[in-house]
């Protein structure tokens, strides 16, 4: 960057029909393949210029890569949800305890067989049946639940909050759906892991506004109601 940011008018090879992008906007799309053709095209544009130097090979590359990305397309919208007046403590109630059920369920699905360290190296890189087969349970898991969330009614309040959890999920779902391509499209699965781990981290700030929802309307859940898991959150 600092080789860039020292030259100035560097020629500059544009490829606003980048084969990269147009094939990571595919699901089925070779984004490997893409990227290879991309990089070679134009390469040889700056060979053929005579302007391949180390300063355009470095050009050439940033340019190259602003393309790697998979389409942040949400799954689902507010419009998608049934509302209800935050006033209405009892339907907010059963919103709490509806939301912590499915929460839980999911979790201990995943929880009879998480994936390990070694199905994120080892099982994707010699392509094991059991870890693709572990990851692609799980990936299910995320797109189930996302799925599920959206039949709840929600306070209006949490309508937006809500749907951003339901689309964290189906990214995390895509992203790992993405990472078994390992071995066939890399390029496609190593941004599979960039989207699962950047979900993952939005994730407890998602569910953190929703749980402290409850306790800024006064509800607290009791020992025996599904939703109690949700007061430790809301007292954070």
């Amino acid at each position: 960057q600092k080789k860039i940011d020292s030259k100035e008018s560097l020629p500059t090879v544009q490829n606003s029909d980048s084969l990269t992008a147009k094939a990571l906007a595919t699901p089925e799309g070779d984004a490997t393949d893409a990227l290879s053709k991309d990089v070679f095209s134009e390469y040889i544009s700056l060979k053929k210029s005579g302007n391949l130097n180390p300063a355009s090979i470095d050009q050439l590359a940033e340019r190259i890569t602003s393309n790697i990305a998979l389409p942040a397309n949400a799954e689902f919208k507010v419009a998608n949800l049934k509302t209800f007046d935050d006033r209405d403590s009892v339907m907010v109630r059963v919103y709490g305890n509806t939301f912590a059920l499915i929460e839980k369920k999911y979790r201990d699905q995943y929880g009879l067989d998480p994936i390990q360290s070694e199905d994120l190296s080892t099982g994707l890189t010699s392509a094991n049946p059991n870890s693709i087969q572990k990851i692609d349970r799980t990936s299910k898991m995320y797109s189930d639940m996302a799925h599920e969330l959206m039949t709840l009614s929600v306070p209006k309040s949490l309508a937006s909050i809500h749907t951003d959890l339901a689309n964290n999920y189906i990214q995390s779902s895509q992203g790992l759906k993405n990472m078994e391509l390992l071995q066939k499209d890399p390029t496609r699965a190593i941004i599979g892991i960039e989207q699962h781990t950047k979900a993952s981290g939005e994730e407890p700030l998602l569910l953190t506004k929703i749980t402290n929802f409850f306790g800024s309307n006064g509800i607290i859940f009791t020992a025996g109601e599904p939703g109690f898991s949700l007061n430790t959150l809301n007292s954070q």
